[in-house]
């Protein structure tokens, strides 16, 4: 379609077995842009292909369906729940009742679910409070958290109902908290009362948060590959042009020690003499 915005042509068609089957007269009329810029499409309509229907997508969408990077610490506290179905009573026990335990999953783009946290269980109660903080570290793409109720029994966990905070929520407020209808089938099955207050991580940071001591700055910090490199058989230039020389972890710490002047102390060390750390030309 370089050169032309139509094409119309013959095709021969073929059977399974290779032999000719007729032939296909069609038309192509392109009505696109032909500069080569790619243009994203706002939303994509539902094709069917043998009898199966394509979701359809929508870009803009602000629905549990769109995806939002969601970088920062959850706390995601579960309050209680009211008017839960009891799947527990029978005939013979009509006094017996559901045992509730709720489970929290974040949803991916690709509408899997991964689990952070499940409350415990509250046995015979339709309306249990659990009042249980997860706090939750969260760095991912997701669409949406989903709350889900089950029933605790002994072989298997018959689910309740469930509910969906869309993670898009979280694009405009920090505070989401209520009590929410849970719904299995579209059908209402009660109400969970939650809150999640999320704190957006926005600057770079490699401290190690919730430590007893803080960061400090001024100290050396050395990595090493493995604990003992022999010299490397090329040789090898760094960024800067000068040769590259592998850290050997226990001669380095070895030769701190002997030319150390001070110790501040040592402690929980279990020190086995027999054992050589250091093996190379320098012997023991």
């Amino acid at each position: 379609f370089n050169n032309t915005r139509g094409y119309e042509g013959e095709m021969d068609l073929t059977n399974k077995k290779g032999g000719l089957a007729g032939s296909l007269l069609f038309k192509i009329q392109f009505t696109g842009t032909s500069d080569g810029d790619k243009h994203a499409a706002s939303s994509y309509f539902p094709i069917k292909i043998k009898g199966c229907s394509r979701r359809e997508h929508k870009s803009d969408s602000t629905d549990s369906g769109h995806t939002s990077f969601i970088h920062g610490k959850m706390l995601i506290h579960i309050k209680s729940a009211e008017n839960l179905p009891n799947l527990d009573m029978t005939l013979l026990n009509q006094g017996n009742k559901s045992d509730p335990f709720v489970t929290v999953s974040l949803i991916d783009a690709d509408n899997k679910e991964w689990k952070v946290a499940t409350t415990k269980t509250i046995d015979d109660c339709l309306d249990p409070v659990w009042n249980e903080i997860f706090p939750i570290n969260v760095c991912h793409e997701i669409t949406g958290i989903i709350f889900k109720v089950y029933d605790q029994d002994l072989v298997a966990h018959d689910k309740m109902a469930s509910m969906i905070i869309p993670a898009a929520t979280f694009d405009k407020v920090s505070l989401v908290s209520g009590s929410f209808p849970l719904k299995k089938k579209n059908k209402e099955c009660g109400k969970l009362n939650i809150s999640i207050d999320f704190e957006k991580i926005t600057r770079q940071s490699y401290e190690v948060p919730d430590c007893i001591y803080p960061s400090r700055p001024g100290n050396k910090v050395t990595l090493y590959q493995d604990a003992h490199c022999p010299k490397l058989p090329k040789v090898v230039h760094n960024s800067l042009g000068a040769e590259a020389v592998p850290h050997n972890a226990w001669e380095e710490i070895m030769n701190t020690m002997e030319n150390a002047k001070k110790f501040i102390y040592i402690t929980g060390w279990s020190v086995k003499t027999s054992i050589s750390l250091v093996r190379d030309e320098h012997g023991d």
